[in-house]
């Protein structure tokens, strides 16, 4: 799972890329900054089978970070990527910190791959 988000710490929009990898070992941290901005998530599906309604969420994020994740759900054949929207609402009320999350990729039929990362409030 990648995932690929900007920020540029002038203006709330995203501009700065934070790229998280499990295989290639480059699990890293998110530091979101408060307010709205936007992300896309990928799913690489390595295997050589095609999976169907891949859906992805997030588990840990304090109260006060909303998450919309768009498609809710995709198709993804072998050795292919599946990109998502992903727009954060952060809150002014979230306490500075290092919180836990985790990412998971998953379907109906079961759990594909999650990722640990830390979340950083500033």
């Amino acid at each position: 799972m990648i995932i690929q988000d900007g920020r540029n710490i002038a203006s709330p929009g995203l501009t700065q890329r934070l790229v998280v990898i499990k295989d290639g070992k480059v699990i890293s941290f998110f530091e979101p900054i408060r307010g709205k901005q936007y992300a896309e998530l990928q799913v690489e599906n390595r295997g050589f089978f095609t999976k169907k309604e891949v859906m992805v969420m997030f588990k840990g994020l304090p109260i006060g970070i909303n998450v919309n994740i768009s498609p809710d759900g995709q198709q993804i054949k072998a050795h292919n990527i599946a990109t998502y929207g992903v727009s954060f609402e952060v809150s002014e009320s979230i306490p500075a910190g290092t919180y836990p999350i985790s990412m998971i990729a998953y379907s109906d039929s079961g759990i594909f791959d999650v990722i640990e990362i830390e979340l950083v409030m500033i």
